[in-house]
């Protein structure tokens, strides 16, 4: 393939689009065209960082369809790419960051989903410490010396199970509260108003928290694994945990930068 076959075609599309209206016919034929440069150009390795031209027209046909989301991504990787904002990506840019909107808050569903986890860890802790303490204290009386292990037990006992049983009722709630914080982040995402997921982060969310990987961090293109290993965690009573554990990590190291970068849009058929 010609390198100069594709920067005569990249200026081409580019003075056709700055020329045409933003008819729905013309950005369908628009995104026509790039979608052929990208199938020809995009895995070319030849034409290097010079590549950021296919991320930056995405960006600017996806902001005429009204897709901000998608414009964002592909912008934030086109500058990526090219290691500096040329006047076309700061124009755009600009456009981005002008709109008047106020994105949904997200906070109080992470934590809805991670305080029943949190009170049962926190009733563990005191527990150990609680029991660690009165085995080893006595206290004095009038009539002589006794034991508060029994007692301080007891009550540590009844609070555990008050604690417990609220977090499990609330554990149940957690699939919903992971829906509606997918739909938080998608309404928000799709008006141009989140960052790109980083591959260093999605690996480490793997590691330590497995399943997690898929709900809360790649749902958009993991939710039919997501759901599914659920099922398969629950009906075999947690063994299936460990095989879902590795999964993750395979999974979220497996994919290259772009698919994080890009994320939700990069091609499903890569990975």
């Amino acid at each position: 393939m010609k390198k100069s076959d594709y920067y005569s075609e990249i200026t081409e599309l580019e003075e056709d689009i700055k020329d045409a209206k933003a008819t729905t016919e013309n950005l369908v034929s628009f995104q026509s065209r790039l979608d052929g440069l990208m199938r020809r150009f995009e895995e070319d390795d030849s034409l290097g960082s010079d590549r950021y031209a296919l991320y930056q027209l995405q960006a600017t046909i996806s902001y005429f369809n009204g897709k901000y989301g998608k414009s964002k991504r592909y912008l934030d990787y086109s500058i990526l790419m090219n290691g500096t904002v040329n006047k076309t990506a700061g124009s755009l840019r600009g456009h981005l960051l002008q709109r008047d909107f106020k994105p949904k808050k997200e906070k109080i569903w992470w934590i809805m989903i991670i305080s029943p986890f949190a009170g049962l860890l926190v009733i563990a802790i005191l527990q150990m410490l609680v029991h660690f303490v009165l085995s080893t204290t006595t206290s004095s009386s009038l009539y002589g010396s006794y034991s508060t292990e029994g007692l301080g037990a007891n009550i540590l006992n009844i609070l555990s199970a008050i604690v417990g049983i609220v977090a499990v009722v609330v554990l149940l709630f957690i699939p919903i509260w992971i829906i509606e914080l997918r739909r938080v982040k998608k309404y928000n995402r799709d008006r141009g108003y989140d960052d790109a997921l980083s591959r260093t982060k999605g690996i480490w969310i793997a590691i330590i928290f497995g399943w997690w990987y898929w709900a809360v961090y790649t749902y958009e293109v993991d939710k039919k694994k997501m759901w599914w290993n659920l099922l398969g965690i629950i009906v075999s009573v947690g063994y299936w945990s460990f095989a879902v554990w590795i999964w993750t990590i395979v999974n979220a190291v497996s994919r290259p930068a772009k698919f994080y970068a890009l994320y939700p849009y990069y091609d499903s058929k890569k990975i």
